[in-house]
């Protein structure tokens, strides 16, 4: 028994052994196939974010344009209405001078005064307005100093029309001289700025289209080069 004995212990032993290695063995195996699963659980749970996350930067960036559109809609409509009024208010200027020029009568000169300023304000706005929205469109120069000049000029204007006639007498030799000039002026407005014509159902594509440049363009830059030929004089009223 004593060999016997012996030998079945020390392949008892050399046994033992090589059980241990197969459980050391079995724990690097047991933890790939664990990483296998989280990243088998990860990858459609990153890819659904993914999605999720481009789908919101579509959105985001597809609303981005829209906004940039509508935008670009608002301010072609403004050059529309601003263009479309100037256009009225530098006819029914004209037209007023005419009147004001007869001078019929004291209550007719002071009526024609009032539709006068009321006139000249407004078509000081809207010109200082398209002029603006001109400026440097088309791949036209910079206006420059002519918006001060065509500010200067309707309020000039505006100023000499309060001043003149405010008497009961006929009009002077000088304010008869003055009324000629601002006739002649506006006339040279009025002519200019007739091309100004828009369609009257101008939807978001035409107001896009309009904002983006286009004929009025080169009226307005028309009515600051007409403008800046023609300077008023400041009004000296008569002592």
């Amino acid at each position: 028994m004593g060999a016997n004995g012996t030998q079945r212990d020390e392949n008892q032993v050399a046994v033992e052994p090589r059980a241990a290695d197969a459980g050391r063995s079995g724990e690097p195996a047991r933890r790939y196939a664990d990483a296998d699963n989280k990243r088998s659980i990860f990858t459609p749970i990153f890819l659904i974010l993914l999605v999720i996350s481009l789908m919101g930067n579509v959105s985001l960036f597809a609303k981005y344009l829209q906004n940039g559109a509508d935008r670009q809609a608002d301010a072609g409509r403004g050059i529309i209405e601003t263009g479309t009024f100037l256009r009225n208010d530098l006819a029914d200027i004209r037209s007023e001078l005419d009147r004001l020029a007869r001078d019929l009568s004291l209550e007719d000169r002071m009526l024609t005064k009032q539709n006068l300023a009321r006139l000249t304000m407004n078509a000081a706005e809207r010109m200082t307005g398209l002029l603006s929205a001109a400026d440097g469109q088309n791949g036209r120069e910079p206006l420059g100093d002519r918006l001060d000049k065509a500010a200067a000029f309707m309020n000039g204007a505006s100023e000499a029309l309060i001043g003149i006639g405010n008497h009961s007498e006929p009009f002077t030799a000088e304010e008869q001289a003055y009324i000629a000039m601002l006739r002649q002026s506006f006339k040279t407005l009025n002519e200019t700025a007739a091309p100004l014509v828009f369609k009257s159902d101008s939807g978001s594509n035409e107001a896009r289209q309009v904002a983006a440049g286009g004929d009025w363009v080169d009226v307005a830059y028309g009515l600051a080069d007409a403008i800046s030929a023609n300077a008023l004089p400041p009004y000296q009223a008569a002592e």
